[in-house]
């Protein structure tokens, strides 16, 4: 967010990058307002799913554009892309990734340790997201606004891929969660009457 104007202003578009930056803002309540009114009902992994698929779909159509663009072509017709896409970027960011980025962590960690691994969670997200936007204006200039958008692609589909891997949590208790991280047999039975 720290960048759209800028990336608005890059993409020589015709709509004023700040009615675009108002617009993306918007897609992100939007997603938000989805995001809150979902999650318990689909759960999480489907959620990472469609959002990683919805912001590499966005990542890639920018990225094109902007490769068009750097190759000359006249795109005066789709000038409304980069906005269309950023906005369902931040549409699909926040519908997905962006809450669950907290929540399934909390749910994964083992309960004595939750507090402390939730603040190292925290820094590291917090640092890269810092790193990110710091060194996103040297990449544009080494790499090219576009290949840094298919870079942005890579992240999808590493996301989407490790949602494979992910164990789902909705509707689930600690004990249930630690015990498939684990590895133990569901089917083991537990009398408590005996404890």
């Amino acid at each position: 967010i720290a960048y759209t104007v800028t990336i608005f202003k890059l993409t020589n578009t015709t709509i004023d990058p700040y009615v675009a930056s108002i617009s993306y803002g918007c897609s992100q309540v939007l997603g938000a307002v989805a995001s809150s009114l979902t999650i318990e009902r689909f759960g999480r992994r489907p959620l990472l799913w469609t959002s990683s698929v919805g912001m590499g779909i966005s990542h890639f159509s920018l990225g094109i554009f902007l490769l068009l663009q750097h190759l000359d072509y006249d795109l005066l017709a789709y000038n409304w892309l980069p906005m269309v896409a950023m906005s369902a970027f931040g549409f699909a960011y926040n519908t997905g990734m962006g809450p669950l980025v907290f929540i399934i962590p909390n749910e994964l960690y083992n309960p004595e340790l939750a507090s402390a691994c939730s603040a190292i969670t925290l820094f590291l997200y917090y640092s890269i997201e810092s790193l990110t936007t710091k060194i996103f204006p040297m990449a544009i200039e080494s790499l090219g606004f576009h290949m840094c958008f298919f870079i942005f692609v890579l992240s999808c589909v590493y996301i989407f891929l490790l949602t494979f891997i992910l164990p789902e949590t909705k509707g689930k208790s600690i004990e249930t969660i630690r015990r498939e991280l684990s590895g133990s047999d569901d089917n083991v039975k537990c009398d408590v009457t005996k404890l």
